[in-house]
């Protein structure tokens, strides 16, 4: 018996994995994506900018060791897959809607995560017209579509014979002993995937998402076409904005179903109240977070407000380029937010409350009364002479 000697070498070289893997890995690591995950979005056949935003949620989860989920905004997953924001919205929520991916209330955006997928649910999408064939891919899944043509079963002998017969007589193939015939069948119906093709879409803009059953049957019965289909969604995306869409936080939006059977695109547009931006939004909330016992967050848009917004953000992503380099923001969207955050949270501990009061937003945007915040300067004169202007 020969006994096998193994270098130490080779047993390194054999945990450790190619050489050209190790490669790889020094200059860029890996995404250790679940089999179960990876399979399923795999045969999924989920449409380009959804796959695009799932892959995006998968980067920002399992890429940074985060199965349990990821709180970011649905700009940065945006960026991430490289696709506008608004495309990136529909996706997101078509993605909600069939529990591909789980989102909840985070600090700075939505906690995200790949749901299970056993829980996946693509009812809404799948093709759920009745065929006749009983001939299944054996890897398939609910969502997925398994017809295929059915066939005449024949043997050879059989098929020569039904051949002489057509070829001396003029007449018709006479099928096998034995074959299936296909059954005689009114004229199918259109499939439902047609139907309620560009409705995720639609769905996903509304902003009141109540009565889907009773949405998707005034749907199918509108049948848009894609010109239709691009109208309608930018019509919602126009009257979302709108004040009465927005008042009493938005009690008078109508039902989808009301609004798709009244034909609601075709409504003149009304007044368009503008709004915060995302990055706006956010910045508004995180001033309500850390400052709000000394300033007032605004609860209007104005443009001014807005401007010195973009300003102050502008400001801690210069500082962030500066001092780590252009490429840190790319490498890592979280750190303007994070940053932004800790520029807030260190205005506050500067703040005597005492001496400071509290104030509107209008007066602590200034740019002269933020730099004497920083400085340290302001007392109870100050206070009792300006008061919460």
């Amino acid at each position: 018996m020969t006994a096998t000697v193994m270098r130490l070498d080779d047993v390194r070289r054999a945990r450790q994995g190619s050489e050209g893997h190790r490669r790889m890995e020094e200059a860029g690591g890996f995404v250790a994506i679940p089999n179960a995950v990876f399979d399923a979005l795999l045969e999924a056949d989920l449409p380009g900018r959804c796959l695009k935003i799932a892959l995006a949620v998968v980067r920002k989860t399992y890429g940074y060791g985060k199965a349990e989920g990821d709180d970011c905004t649905i700009q940065q997953l945006a960026d991430l897959a490289g696709i506008d924001r608004s495309d990136a919205s529909r996706a997101f929520h078509a993605l909600v809607d069939a529990q591909v991916i789980t989102a909840r209330k985070g600090r700075y955006g939505s906690v995200v995560a790949i749901n299970d997928p056993l829980k996946w649910d693509f009812s809404p999408w799948q093709n759920t017209t009745a065929t006749t064939t009983n001939v299944a891919k054996h890897h398939a899944e609910p969502w997925q579509n398994t017809t295929h043509n059915r066939q005449l079963q024949q043997t050879k002998e059989s098929k020569q014979k039904n051949a002489g017969v057509s070829a001396s007589t003029g007449a018709d193939p006479v099928p096998a002993v034995g074959a299936v015939e296909p059954a005689s069948t009114p004229a199918a119906k259109p499939k439902a995937v047609d139907a309620l093709a560009g409705f995720d879409a639609f769905w996903a803009v509304y902003p009141k998402r109540k009565g889907k059953a009773l949405a998707q049957k005034a749907w199918q019965k509108l049948a848009p076409d894609a010109d239709l289909q691009a109208a309608i969604v930018a019509a919602v995306e126009r009257q979302r904005l709108s004040l009465d869409w927005q008042k009493d936080g938005g009690q008078y939006i109508p039902h989808p179903s009301t609004w798709l059977n009244a034909a609601g695109w075709l409504d003149e547009d009304t007044t368009v109240r503008p709004s915060w931006t995302p990055a706006q939004a956010e910045f508004v909330a995180m001033l309500d977070d850390e400052l709000s016992a000394f300033v007032v967050p605004p609860s209007d848009w104005t443009a001014e407000r807005a401007s010195a917004i973009d300003s102050l953000i502008d400001a801690v992503r210069e500082r962030i380029v500066k001092r780590l380099g252009a490429d840190a923001l790319q490498q890592d969207p979280d750190l303007l937010p994070h940053h932004t955050r800790a520029a807030l949270r260190t205005m506050a501990e500067r703040l005597d409350p005492a001496k400071f009061g509290i104030r509107t937003f209008d007066w602590w945007i200034r740019p002269e009364n933020r730099d004497r915040i920083r400085a340290r300067q302001f007392d109870r004169n100050d206070h009792n002479q300006q008061g919460a202007q």
